[in-house]
């Protein structure tokens, strides 16, 4: 018993804030759509609208829009997603705290919607939209953080087989933002600004920068002392099997050579790897 708590209380830790987003997501997709019967108009205040006048009027939009859905098939879509790279960027990256995975998702959408505007502000006659909304960039970033930090993850598809992440990734990438840019203009426009900006985040965190930390730092509930020191992320458990993965590899492949050739016929950089992975 104890055992399947531990395992639950494991599960929300690693997924608990994914299925906060997508519960939020949810509540407000049927508050809208509840709104809607009463002609009350909700989504005037949760969409944001692409006239700058009534953008000045309704600031906090900018932010509302990312989780907010009209249509089923939107969301559905965009909640499944971001299930399912919520859950790989959580284990690759090992991070767990809120403001990581938080920060990702409302900076992406953040960037979606500054393209988004930019290109109705420099091309009024392509958009007619009245108002955006959708969370599709921010989602779009967190998949494009996984393909760049961790591209040979790989992931098992159904009637498929395993694929790398990275071709996951450039699939939905392609079939969603690139094809067909006369339909949806908007969104994918704005699927190029979340892109962007996970491309960023995952290339960052890959060389030891993580974009999220000052967030993080902010809403630490650890005291503060006075001495300076240094974080280093941790080793996610993908990370530390790859590595172990690759050592292992080296060390066979340096006993083959010796059951071919000798012990001799190593080199000395070769003889020093085989003595430090051989202790381990």
């Amino acid at each position: 018993m104890s055992s399947f708590a531990d395992s639950l209380r494991r599960s929300w830790r690693e997924s608990g804030i994914i299925l906060q987003l997508i519960l939020l997501n949810l509540l407000i997709f049927i508050l809208l759509n509840f709104s809607k019967n009463f002609d009350l108009h909700w989504v005037d205040y949760m969409a944001m609208p692409m006239k700058p006048a009534d953008l000045a009027s309704r600031p906090w939009t900018f932010i509302t829009c990312m989780f907010a859905h009209e249509d089923f098939g939107h969301i559905f879509y965009n909640m499944l997603l971001l299930w399912m790279v919520g859950k790989i960027f959580v284990f690759v990256t090992g991070f767990t705290h809120w403001s990581k995975i938080t920060f990702l998702y409302i900076a992406g959408g953040a960037l979606g919607n500054i393209f988004l505007y930019a290109a109705a502000l420099a091309l009024p006659e392509i958009f007619n939209a009245k108002y955006c909304l959708g969370a599709s960039s921010g989602v779009m970033a967190i998949a494009l953080a996984v393909a760049f930090f961790s591209p040979d993850y790989r992931v098992n598809l159904i009637f498929i087989g395993e694929v790398k992440i990275k071709w996951v990734v450039a699939f939905l990438f392609a079939t969603s933002t690139l094809l067909n840019l006369s339909m949806n203009t908007g969104g994918k426009i704005s699927h190029l600004g979340g892109a962007v900006f996970g491309t960023i985040f995952g290339l960052q965190l890959k060389h030891g920068k993580d974009l999220s930390a000052w967030l993080t730092k902010l809403f630490s509930s650890k005291k503060r002392s006075n001495l300076k020191v240094v974080h280093k992320r941790g080793v996610s458990d993908y990370e530390y099997n790859e590595m172990r993965h690759e050592k292992e590899k080296t060390l066979d492949e340096l006993l083959d050579k010796i059951n071919k050739s000798g012990y001799e016929s190593l080199s000395k950089k070769e003889k020093e790897t085989l003595h430090v992975l051989s202790k381990k």
